[in-house]
């Protein structure tokens, strides 16, 4: 199991292959895919069974959306978009 991956959690063998791992955050894996045309990174929340935002607890859900700012925020600061 990779340091950080949660007991029970398995990603899915597509995003395994198409993007590689760039750290992790409290609930999520932070990935970024293997097109380097564009930044396009994936917060990957670290939930058994969890496929949509629904799925996941009330507390998870706040978590993902603080993480998804943090990361828009970093993003936005080194690509210099606006």
């Amino acid at each position: 199991m990779l340091p950080g991956l949660k007991a029970g959690f398995t990603l899915d063998a597509r995003l395994e292959a198409d993007s590689e791992q760039l750290m992790w955050l409290g609930l999520c894996e932070l990935r970024v895919m293997n097109d380097r045309r564009w930044p396009w990174l994936l917060l990957v929340p670290q939930r058994p069974g969890a496929e949509e935002i629904h799925d996941m607890t009330p507390l998870d859900q706040a978590m993902l959306t603080f993480e998804t700012n943090m990361v828009a925020q970093a993003l936005k600061k080194v690509s210099g978009c606006t």
